[in-house]
C-alpha cells in the first residue's frame, strides 16, 4: 500500500439520502449542502481531520445506487474510488433500509479495497424499534469493520475514524461475492469452450465486462474482445459489419441498453441483413434491484419479437442457458439471448440440459388441472405455485418457454387440450402475444 506524507486518502461513498454528506460534514467540520437534487454533490468535495496522530483526506462524493457509469454522478465516484491514492473506502448505509442500501455495499466489496461501514441513522432504527444483528452482518459481508453510527447526534464519529485508521493495513477482500457461483462458473467455463471451438467468434461489451462477465473471455483471448466503451448503438453496428465479413459475434450490455437505446441499429443493421450476432443481454427485467427504473426493461422481448429472424431466448437457470447459449451460437443469424442477474434455483443438471432445444419448449412438471407457462426467472416462482397448488389438490403442470421465438405451439395446442386451463407468467411482454 502507498504511504502519503501528507495523510491518507479515505472516500465516502453510498446512496443517496443515506446521510453521507452529513458524516462528513460532523467529522471534518465542513458546510456542504446536503440535498437530493443534481448539481450538490457532482463533483468530490475534500476536507482534513487529524485523529490519533493521524492526517486523513476525506473526500465526500455524489450519492449514487451503483457503480454502473451512465450518470455523472456514477462516473464521478467511480473514478475517484478507483484511484490509486484512496486507500479506504467508507461505505455510508442507511442502517434504517438496510436491504436497499447493500446493493451498493455488493459492488464495492468487489473491488478489493479495503471497506469500513458506517451505519448511519441509528437514531432513526432505534426509535422505530427495528434491530440489527452486529453479528451476523459483519460475518454476510467479509468480516469487515462496521460501526453503528448518527451523524445528526454525532455519535460513534471517534469510533469510527479509528476504525478508517487500523483498518488502512488490512488485506484487500480480492473477489469476494458471487451472486450465483454455480452460473458464473458455468458462464466462464462456456466463455472458455466456445472461444476454443470458434476461431471466428468475438465478443463485444459496453464497458460492463465485470458485471456481464465477459471479461473472463477478454482475458483469454483478448485478441478477439473488444471494449467498445458506453456505446451500445456503436457497438451493435461494428458487431454487423464484424459478423458481415464471416465473423461470429456475441455482444454484451444490460437488457435495458441493448433492445432500448440501441434497438433501431439492432432492428436495422443486425436483423434487416441477418447479421450473425448474438445480442446477450444481461440484468434482464427487474433484476437490477437498486440501479433503479432506468435500468429495468419489461419490453425487451415484446421489441425483439417483432424483427423478422431474429431468435429470441430467456434461459431459466445456469444450465439450461449454458446450453442454449452453445445451440445460439452455433446457429446462423441473429438471436437475443436475455439473461437475468439474480439467483435462482438450477432445475436442469447438465446432462438434462442436453436435451433442451431452441425452439422446443420443456415440461419441467406434469399436471392435468391447469398449465402454467413461464420463461426466465419466472420458472422458478412457477415451480413454487406448483408445489402451493398441489397442497389445495390442483395438479399443475409447468412448462418452460426458453425459447419465446419460434414459439413451440405444439406444447401450447397440447397443454390447453390435456388441461383446459393456461396461465402465463414472465417478467416482461413475452408470451402468447401474436
Amino acid at each position: 500500500m502507498r504511504e502519503h506524507p501528507n495523510g491518507f486518502h479515505v472516500v465516502f461513498v453510498g446512496n443517496p439520502n443515506c446521510g453521507k454528506t452529513t458524516l462528513f460534514n460532523a467529522i471534518t467540520g465542513a458546510r456542504l449542502k446536503v440535498a437530493n437534487w443534481p448539481g450538490v454533490t457532482v463533483e468530490k468535495k475534500e476536507g482534513t481531520v487529524e485523529f490519533e496522530d493521524e492526517k486523513l483526506i476525506l473526500i465526500d462524493t455524489p450519492g449514487i445506487y451503483s457503480l454502473s457509469t451512465y450518470t455523472i454522478e456514477e462516473k464521478v465516484t467511480r473514478n475517484c474510488i478507483l484511484d490509486d491514492d484512496i486507500e479506504v473506502i467508507v461505505n455510508v448505509v442507511d442502517a434504517s433500509s438496510l436491504e436497499r442500501n447493500l446493493y451498493l455495499t455488493l459492488q464495492l466489496l468487489e473491488l478489493g479495497k479495503p471497506i469500513v461501514m458506517a451505519l448511519n441513522m441509528m437514531d432513526v432504527v432505534e426509535e422505530r424499534g427495528m434491530e440489527i444483528d452486529m453479528h451476523r452482518l459483519p460475518e454476510m459481508l467479509c468480516d469487515i469493520p462496521i460501526v453503528p453510527v448518527s451523524a445528526i447526534k454525532k455519535r460513534g464519529l471517534d469510533i469510527l475514524l479509528h476504525a478508517i485508521i487500523h483498518h488502512k493495513e488490512a488485506v484487500t477482500l480480492g473477489e469476494v461475492f458471487s451472486y450465483s457461483e454455480t452460473i458464473e462458473d458455468k458462464i466462464k467455463k462456456l466463455e472458455v469452450i466456445m472461444g476454443a471451438k470458434y476461431p471466428n467468434l468475438g465478443v463485444m461489451d459496453a464497458d460492463l465486462s465485470g458485471s456481464t462477465k465477459t471479461s473472463v473471455f477478454a482475458k483469454e483471448y483478448p485478441e478477439r474482445f473488444f471494449n467498445m466503451g458506453i456505446a451500445e448503438q456503436n457497438m451493435y453496428g461494428a458487431a454487423a459489419g464484424l459478423a458481415l465479413s464471416g465473423k461470429i459475434v456475441c455482444a454484451s450490455t444490460f437488457a435495458m441498453f441493448a433492445s432500448g437505446r440501441a434497438f433501431e441499429i439492432i432492428r436495422n443493421s443486425i436483423g434487416y441483413t441477418h447479421a450473425n450476432v448474438k445480442v446477450c443481454a444481461t440484468h434482464a427485467g427487474i433484476t437490477v434491484g437498486e440501479d433503479g427504473a432506468s435500468h429495468q426493461t419489461f419490453e425487451d422481448i415484446a421489441l425483439m419479437r417483432t424483427i423478422p429472424g431474429m431468435t429470441v431466448v430467456n434461459p431459466s437457470d445456469g444450465a439450461s442457458a449454458a446450453e442454449l447459449l452453445k445451440q445460439v451460437i452455433a446457429m446462423d443469424g441473429p438471436a437475443y439471448v436475455r439473461l437475468g442477474r439474480a439467483a435462482v434455483p438450477f432445475f436442469y443438471s447438465d446432462e438434462t440440459a442436453k436435451e433442451i432445444r431452441l425452439g422446443k419448449g420443456n415440461t419441467l412438471r406434469d399436471g392435468r388441472d391447469i398449465t402454467i407457462i413461464a420463461t426466465g426467472i419466472m420458472v422458478s416462482e412457477a415451480m413454487k405455485a406448483a408445489e402451493e397448488l398441489a397442497v389445495e389438490g390442483i395438479d399443475a403442470r409447468v412448462i418452460d418457454m426458453h425459447t419465446i421465438k419460434p414459439l413451440d405451439e405444439e406444447i401450447i395446442i397440447k397443454a390447453s387440450e390435456e388441461t383446459g386451463k393456461i396461465v402465463t407468467t414472465g417478467t416482461g411482454r413475452e408470451l402468447l402475444s401474436s
